[in-house]
C-alpha cells in the first residue's frame, strides 16, 4: 500500500516515542489504530493525565505490503482503519493536535521538532 496521511489519538510520551523512532510499533495483538476520517474522533483515544489534555497527532504513514488492512467502525471512531502487522510501520508526524480539558477549541503544531519541543515542556 502507499503511504497515506492518517490520524492517532496518544498520550505525549507515545507521540515522542513515535517522533524519536520514526514509527509506529503494533500492540499486543499485532494491530495499530489510525482514524481515516476525522481527527475529532481520535481524542478519546489521546487522553494524557501527566500534561493534562488531550492529543491527536496526524501521520504520513507507510502501510507495507506485508500488513493486511481493514477500515471498521470501532467505539467512538467511525473509520477505523486497523492494520495487522508483526513489524513496525514507518511514518513521519506531522501535526499534533491539542484540546485542553473543558475546550471545544483545538490548537495545532506543525512538524516533528516543534511538536516534540512542546511535549517535552509541558511535561511537568
Amino acid at each position: 500500500m502507499p503511504r497515506r496521511t492518517l490520524f492517532h489519538g496518544a498520550n505525549g510520551d507515545e507521540i515522542l516515542s513515535i517522533i524519536a523512532g520514526g514509527v509506529m510499533r503494533p500492540d499486543s495483538d499485532g494491530v495499530v489504530y489510525f482514524g481515516a476520517g476525522s481527527y475529532a474522533d481520535c481524542f478519546m483515544h489521546g487522553a494524557d493525565k501527566k500534561r493534562k489534555a488531550t492529543f491527536v497527532i496526524e501521520v504520513d504513514v507507510d502501510i507495507l505490503a506485508s500488513a493486511r488492512a481493514l477500515t471498521v467502525s470501532t467505539q467512538g471512531v467511525a473509520q477505523t482503519l486497523k492494520v495487522f502487522t508483526t513489524v513496525p510501520l514507518p511514518c513521519t508526524v506531522r501535526r499534533l493536535a491539542i484540546r485542553e480539558p473543558r475546550s471545544a477549541s483545538v490548537t495545532w503544531i506543525q512538524g516533528s521538532d516543534a511538536i516534540a519541543g512542546y511535549l517535552q515542556a509541558r511535561q511537568s
